[in-house]
């Protein structure tokens, strides 16, 4: 059996997988989220949320999962409500104004 090589990210709601990041990137795999969750539940309902995880077999002394303002942007735009990471196992770019932007925007950060 092949395992598949899939992204880091994934977009959940109401316990079920909208979206898989695959070699295009989170950027694209948001836009595929918004494009499900547009379809499945109201605008006015912050619905969904972002977990940014390692691969099981990424080497992490090389490449951690990044996020930054753009994608903490990105998520408040389609309306996600928060971004959950793993500790000490990625990499949240200008931490301070993430947290800012998040808090603004009534999403959370997790790292667990």
């Amino acid at each position: 059996m092949k395992l598949h090589n899939v992204g880091q990210s994934i977009v959940v709601s109401n316990g079920i997988i909208i979206a898989v990041e695959d070699q295009k990137g989170t950027d694209s795999m948001l836009d595929r989220a918004n494009k499900i969750l547009k379809k499945v539940s109201g605008k006015t309902q912050k619905k969904g949320i972002l977990l940014k995880f390692p691969k099981s077999n990424q080497d992490l002394r090389v490449d951690l999962p990044t996020v930054g303002i753009k994608t903490i942007n990105k998520c408040s735009k389609i309306g996600l409500k928060g971004v959950v990471l793993k500790a000490n196992q990625n990499i949240l770019l200008d931490k301070f104004k993430c947290i800012k932007i998040a808090n603004k925007k009534n999403m959370f950060i997790c790292a667990i």
